[in-house]
């Protein structure tokens, strides 16, 4: 019998350094899987910083780009508008400079038809007077059928170049403003992809940690399950103890080193 309760002395003993070497591999797990999610959550982090940097850096490229273009829209507009400005004067300073010369040749001829006519004595003033009106009439024709058609034509070329930069300005700031809208659709897509891989993560992390402690539960289990001893070996213990007296009662042989004292 002392052979059996030893038996289950070492085997209640080896039960529980499996148990302790369970228990270190699940916690050497659980530091792993507390790493791993630890990890997994840094590199989250780490690439939502990167992802927001650089949207921040195509934004203010971006935007860079555009204030350059429209500087140098704005630039170009107003050297066009100065230069229009400049031929829109050319062009009437060269109108009055060519009536002040018809006005002054038809005065002229003026002159010289009334000297013609004093001369004559002849000529009739109506005659002249009619010659004087042609004179005008065709300086009226010149300005209004030759020059004014040309200022208006340069004036409506201008305009029109005018109406076609601000139509190609209202389109670049259409496709700008579609740019930006685009940039900023990506950014909350890349926001909304940091947020879900941090999820899964976070949610990985947690199912390691579920089964962590799962194990740690079924192990604190066995090991309370291994300190209780089994019903065999308390009845082998206790049918020990009964016969060791009566086998030291039939021996006639005491343990107590006083035991033949009351005889004498």
């Amino acid at each position: 019998m002392p052979e059996s309760h030893e038996s289950s002395v070492l085997l209640n003993l080896r039960e529980l350094m499996d148990l302790e070497s369970d228990r270190k591999q699940e916690e050497a797990a659980a530091a792993r899987a507390a790493e791993a999610r630890a990890h997994a959550e840094a590199e989250a982090r780490a690439r939502a910083a990167r992802e927001a940097e650089e949207a921040r850096r195509r934004a203010e490229q971006d935007a860079k780009l555009e204030a350059e273009r429209r500087a140098a829209e704005a630039q170009a507009r107003a050297a066009r508008e100065r230069e229009e400005a400049a031929l829109r004067v050319k062009l009437e300073l060269e109108a009055k400079t060519q009536a002040e010369a018809e006005a002054r040749a038809l005065e002229h001829e003026r002159e010289l038809a009334a000297i013609e006519a004093r001369r004559r004595k002849g000529v009739s003033p109506r005659v002249i007077a009619a010659f004087l009106a042609l004179l005008v009439a065709g300086g009226v024709g010149v300005y209004f059928g030759v020059v004014k058609p040309e200022l208006d034509h340069k004036a409506a070329v201008a305009e029109a170049a005018r109406e076609q930069a601000a139509e190609q300005a209202k389109a670049a700031e259409a496709a700008r403003q579609q740019a930006a809208e685009q940039a900023k659709a990506a950014e909350l897509a890349r926001q909304q992809a940091a947020v879900e891989e941090q999820k899964r993560a976070e949610a990985e992390a947690d199912k390691k940690e579920a089964l962590r402690k799962a194990a740690e539960r079924e192990a604190a289990a066995r090991a309370a399950a291994a300190d209780k001893p089994s019903a065999p070996a308390r009845t082998n213990r206790a049918a020990t103890h009964r016969e060791a007296p009566a086998a030291r009662g039939k021996a006639g042989i005491s343990d107590d080193p006083l035991a033949g004292l009351d005889e004498l």
